[in-house]
C-alpha cells in the first residue's frame, strides 16, 4: 500500500541517500558562494499523482530530471570585513547576484 504517512516516510528514507552531501561530493562545490560561510541550498518537493508502478523510481527520475534543468545564478561575496569572508558566526556577507542566467553555474 503506497498511501499514507508510512509510504511517505519510506520514500523519503529511500531517496535521502541518493541526494545526501556524501553522495553528491564534488557536484556541490559550484553551490558554494563563500567557503564555510554561504552556499545555495536546494530543496525538492515532489508530488505523486498516481502510484501505479514503482513510485520510488518515478520520484527518483523526476528529481533527476528537475535537477538537470536547474540553473543557479552566479553569486559573488562582497565585503566581509577586511576584504574576505567573515569567520564562522561573523557578520553576514553582502552578496552580488548576477541576474543573467547566461552566466549561471
Amino acid at each position: 500500500d503506497y498511501g499514507g504517512t508510512d509510504a511517505v516516510t519510506f520514500l523519503e528514507a529511500a531517496l535521502a541517500p541518493l541526494y545526501s552531501h556524501k553522495a553528491l561530493g564534488p557536484a556541490l562545490r559550484p553551490l558554494c558562494i563563500s567557503r564555510g560561510a554561504q552556499c545555495w541550498e536546494l530543496r525538492v518537493h515532489a508530488q505523486l499523482i498516481s502510484c501505479d508502478g514503482c513510485p520510488l523510481d518515478a520520484l527518483a527520475l523526476g528529481v533527476r530530471a528537475a535537477l538537470q534543468s536547474t540553473r543557479v545564478p552566479r553569486m559573488t561575496a562582497v565585503g566581509g570585513g577586511e576584504g574576505g569572508p567573515p569567520p564562522s558566526g561573523g557578520a553576514p556577507l553582502d552578496l552580488d547576484l548576477d541576474e543573467s542566467l547566461d552566466e549561471s553555474l
